[in-house]
């Protein structure tokens, strides 16, 4: 979504333009310049919060449902995997 619909949709962006500009340079330079490293990064631990997400979700509406909370969603390990995984095949 660009940054004028988010703000017209009543959202603030989660991050302004400078901000956003500092982090990636950020990133590049802790990947010794190397930006497809800097985004396998970056792909990868949003992999993992999109699991921690799902798995949280589960576990809320599990103990919402039935009282109590119950582990045993799948971890971000496979997801993760299928990441580093794919990038290993090129």
């Amino acid at each position: 979504m660009e940054r004028d619909q988010a703000e017209e949709a009543g959202s603030k962006p989660a991050i302004d333009e400078d901000e956003l500009a500092r982090s990636v340079e950020e990133a590049i330079r802790l990947a010794d310049g190397d930006i497809r490293s800097a985004l396998a990064v970056s792909l990868i631990a949003n992999a993992y919060l999109e699991a921690e997400v799902e798995r949280l979700a589960t576990a809320v509406a599990r103990g919402y449902v039935r009282g109590r909370v119950r582990s045993g969603v799948e971890g971000p390990a496979p997801i993760v995997d299928r990441v580093v995984g794919g990038q290993q095949d090129r």
